[in-house]
């Protein structure tokens, strides 16, 4: 993220304003002082830095071992919250929490989340 501020031309004061994000609060995320952004956080500094949100993170490396763990990389490289991709996928946030803690959803469901990770995954 730091990178793409400097080139274009940003300091952290002005892309705070941009972001609505405070300075402190950027700082820390381009020091990784704190590993656990939200990725509304990151959303907004994508729009603010008119960038993708995947060239913010390290998306890219990711672990893609299991479908929770491919559902998850689709999920923050759309940039999406959970709840938004479950309405995306015509589907509860519960039934999306359910799939990532007990592992299991019925045939339909998982035909939901393989369209949305095929959709959305492929960035």
């Amino acid at each position: 993220m730091r990178a793409c501020r400097i080139k274009k031309g940003l300091s952290i004061k002005q892309l705070a304003v941009l972001s609505d994000i405070t300075s402190e609060g950027l700082s820390n995320i381009e020091r990784r002082s704190s590993n656990n952004i939200k990725i509304t956080v990151l959303a907004k500094i994508s729009v603010a830095l008119k960038e993708p949100i995947e060239s913010l993170g390290c998306f890219e490396i990711l672990p893609e071992s299991t479908l929770q763990e491919k559902l998850l990389k689709a999920i923050l490289l759309h940039g999406h919250t959970k709840a938004q991709a479950a309405k995306t996928m015509k589907i509860s946030p519960k039934t999306v929490y359910n799939f990532f803690t007990k592992e299991r959803c019925n045939k339909e469901t998982l035909k939901k989340i393989c369209l949305y990770i095929n959709k959305f995954g492929n960035k």
